[in-house]
């Protein structure tokens, strides 16, 4: 009853593409095809119940086609054809087909108000046809051939399509199947490995599983050795499998030696001023000991070495204590500051003198200013003629370096090749004076506590950063100049400068190779004559790599490909057993796609 039922669906979906290129089915009806007369007008009265054309055709077309089919069934009952209930099935089952189509069209039915139907006779007709064919089956399956059991099982399944559970079909086509069947045995893959253990039973049950779930062909079954002796299996052909040759674990090295080179590459950066002002202090302001410079402060000391004080004595001795008192005398009975005594249990502290021998005291400058520049900068003084100490360095002889005194416009120029302030033997020191006349030792004793204070813009030693913030600048690092512009004694603006280079690098690059390779012999054997049916060698190889890389020199030279290959290691290669299917499984493959195409068509 099925493959009825798709052979007249077929026949219905053809009249359907049929009545789209005729739409009235006038063009059937004239060739002699009245079945898609029919169909074809019917289908379109269901959408336009008054076309004019397709009620004509159908008028016409609906009692050519019933005779048609009826003289048909009735011919084939009368012949002595081996499946002529075959043929009279067919044609009732065409008869009933349109007297379908015209029942669910309105407009149709319109026009056939009564079409008829074979249900009866059809029933009597499958009946009849169930049997000829299960006779059919039977006569075919008694003669013991591959062929004609094949043959049997369709005669089998198309008895059981007109009438399901006619008889012992069902066991019938069993039988036929069975006979019709080629079964096939898969013999176990046998290894011989020298010196390492490995087995091909992963790959026996891998092959097995594949032809056991994909039908390639219903005739066609697989069996394992283990299953063929549980059924006592006699089978048609035999597939032997087995490595004609293989190795396993074959290690190659390669080692690479290159020596890269990149230009263009940022090797440092520095910051350099661009521009520089002073901050709250005046060029050239008269330096005092802080305050205003009409009113000197009563309590902290004040000198101007620009200018001689009026009135007072020069003093004599250089070593002697200045006093306040009566200009006249240069002494004064007024008791000593007592920031500037001498303590009982130690020596007196000492003044320092003034740099002119000729200078005489001033009752209001009873101390020498403190150091101008604080030891938190560089202490090069310059002297009275403007002139600066160096220690000059000669470009590219360094080991030759010597002090020397130069002019205060000359320094920016020593000072940008590389020169430093102060003498050679003290420019490492910090902060210590470099003018040979400021050697004296006494001259780096502290200052008393009531040196004025860093940053305060009004002492006399920030005069002498009013005047030379160039030369503080050419001395100062990056840490000086951000303190310097947090007390807003100096306002600059800075570049950063790159420096370009060319890095350089010799690469060590490693790749080891693990490879495993063998041949597979395939071979399919006929079991009754060991005629050998087909034969081929399917080759597999696997390759398994570890790359690792060491370099000496600059990074940058390397391109990240190769910066990430030297940041992996050297891997240990896998076990035997897991290269050995490695190579198997592109063999795997070829082996299958083999299996398939000889018996897909067997």
């Amino acid at each position: 009853m099925k493959y009825l039922n798709l052979i007249f669906s077929a026949v219905i979906l053809v009249g359907f593409v049929i009545l789209e290129s005729c739409s009235s089915g006038k063009k059937a009806y004239y060739s002699g095809n009245y079945y898609e007369a029919v169909i074809t007008s019917t289908n379109r009265l269901r959408r336009d119940p008054n076309n004019k054309k397709s009620i004509e055709t159908l008028r016409q077309a609906y009692p050519e086609a019933v005779k048609y089919y009826d003289d048909r069934a009735k011919a084939a009952i009368a012949s002595n054809a081996e499946f002529k209930w075959t043929a009279v099935v067919e044609a009732y089952t065409t008869i009933n087909v349109m007297y379908d189509e015209i029942r669910r069209s309105p407009g149709a039915l319109k026009v056939i108000s009564n079409p008829v139907n074979y249900y009866s006779q059809l029933d009597e007709a499958k009946r009849n046809a169930a049997e000829e064919k299960y006779a059919a089956g039977v006569a075919a399956l008694a003669q013991g051939n591959r062929n004609k059991a094949k043959q049997a099982y369709y005669y089998f399944r198309e008895s059981e399509s007109f009438v399901p559970g006619y008889k012992d079909v069902l066991n019938m086509k069993e039988a036929a199947l069975w006979a019709a069947t080629v079964k096939v045995l898969m013999e176990p893959i046998p290894v011989q490995a020298r010196n390492i253990s490995v087995s091909a039973e992963f790959f026996d049950n891998k092959v097995s599983e594949y032809l056991h779930s994909t039908s390639i062909n219903e005739f066609v079954r697989f069996y394992t050795r283990k299953e063929a002796d549980n059924l006592k299996l006699n089978p048609d052909h035999i597939i032997q499998i087995e490595f004609d040759e293989f190795t396993v674990g074959q290690v190659f090295l390669q080692e690479k030696e290159s020596i890269l080179e990149r230009d263009s590459i940022v090797v440092g950066t520095y910051v350099t001023p661009t521009s520089v002002t002073s901050g709250n202090l005046q060029p050239n302001a008269p330096v005092t000991g802080g305050g205003s410079t009409d009113k000197p402060s009563t309590d902290k000391p004040v000198t101007n070495p620009a200018s001689p004080p009026s009135g007072g004595t020069p003093s004599t001795n250089p070593l002697d204590k200045p006093t306040e008192g009566n200009p006249s005398t240069g002494g004064s009975d007024k008791p000593a500051d007592p920031k500037s005594t001498t303590k009982d249990d130690g020596p007196a502290e000492t003044k320092t003198p003034s740099a002119d021998s000729g200078n005489t005291s001033n009752p209001s400058d009873t101390k020498k200013d403190p150091d101008p520049i604080s030891d938190d900068f560089p202490s090069d003084t310059i002297d009275e003629k403007e002139q600066v100490t160096i220690c000059h360095v000669p470009p590219g002889n360094e080991s030759n370096r010597h002090t020397l005194v130069v002019s205060k416009s000359a320094l920016t120029a020593h000072l940008a090749h590389g020169d430093v302030l102060g003498s050679c033997e003290d420019a490492k020191e910090k902060g210590k004076p470099a003018n040979p006349k400021e050697k004296d030792p006494k001259t780096n004793e502290k200052k008393p506590s009531n040196t004025p204070a860093k940053g305060n813009n009004g002492n006399g030693g920030m005069a002498f950063l009013n005047s030379h913030p160039t030369m503080l600048l050419a001395s100062a690092n990056q840490t000086d100049l951000n303190w310097l512009s947090y007390l807003d004694l100096i306002q600059y603006e800075t570049d950063t400068v790159k420096i370009y280079g060319t890095a350089k690098a010799t690469y060590y690059h490693y790749r080891k190779t693990t490879t495993s390779k063998g041949i597979l012999n395939f071979k399919i054997i006929d079991a009754r004559t060991q005629a050998v049916l087909r034969t081929e060698k399917m080759p597999g190889e696997y390759v398994w790599v570890s790359e690792w890389a060491t370099f000496n020199g600059d990074e940058r030279a390397l391109t990240p490909e190769q910066l990430q290959i030297s940041k992996q290691k050297e891997m240990v290669p896998p076990p035997p057993q897991e290269l050995f299917i490695g190579f198997t499984q592109p063999i795997f493959n070829q082996l299958i796609n083999r299996i398939s195409e000889y018996y897909k068509s067997y």
